[in-house]
This record gives C-alpha cells, structure tokens and sequence, in this order.
C-alpha cells in the first residue's frame, strides 16, 4: 500500500504525455484473498487509472520467474491472520511490447521517483531481452 500510495502522489506530478506512456499494474500474489471484485476498490483508492491483476499460481510463478520477483505464503505468528504473504518489494520494470527491463529497488521516495520514473519514460531501451510470453 505505501509504494501504490507514493506512485500516486508521483504520478500527479507527471504530464499527461508522460501518463499516458506510463502503466501503473499492481500484480497480486494472493489470488485467495485477492479477488477482482476486492482489488477494484482498493485500485481506486490510489489512482483510478492503475490496474490491478492476479492469476493462478501457475501463471503468477511463471511471472514472477520471468522477472525475478520472489513470493511465499508465510504462516501469521497470531492465529487470527491465517497467513501473510512475503515478497519482493522492487517495481518492476516491463516494456510496451511486455519485455522485462529492470526493476526499481526501495527505498520508493516521492523525490527519488520523480527524478527515475521521467527519465526511464525518456531513453529507449538499451537492451533487449526476450519478451514475456504464455509459454514462458
């Protein structure tokens, strides 16, 4: 929630040519809990133009290999919560024909991302790796 919060923030300080190049996806680890009726207005919360996803656990192991993003179901120390989730905290970076091009690693300041997050918008990609696919 606090890195969604500070992207929104920072994208109020972009022009609109730099929002329209830009998507904000939040990918959901928890398909158990999280459900498209539930993450909707949690999207809302933050930016009406992100976009939320989840998938199966076979799709969202697929994703998080292919970007090397690390999740697990973690047990709750109290007996109320059921389980937590652990992850990778980094945004990752994806191209607009759905090439992995990096990451972004905390900390998520409103500053530092006002400086990163225009300039990615303005070089082209120096490095071409493969494409994200179904088969992969």
């Amino acid at each position: 929630p606090t890195t969604l919060l500070t992207l929104g923030q920072v994208w109020k300080t972009l022009s609109p040519e730099q929002q329209t190049a830009l998507n904000v996806v939040f990918v959901s680890v928890d398909p158990e809990r999280d459900t498209p009726t539930t993450l909707q207005p949690y999207m809302q919360y933050f930016n009406s133009s992100f976009i939320a996803l989840t998938g199966n656990p076979e799709s969202l192991q697929r994703l998080s290999a292919a970007v090397s993003a690390f999740y697990a179901k973690a047990q709750a120390h109290e007996d109320n919560l059921g389980y937590l989730m652990n992850h990778s905290a980094n945004i990752i970076l994806i191209d607009p024909v759905g090439r992995y091009r990096g990451f972004i690693e905390p900390p998520f300041e409103n500053q530092r991302l006002e400086k990163i997050i225009p300039l990615l918008l303005s070089v082209p990609a120096l490095v071409t790796v493969p494409a994200l696919t179904n088969s992969q």
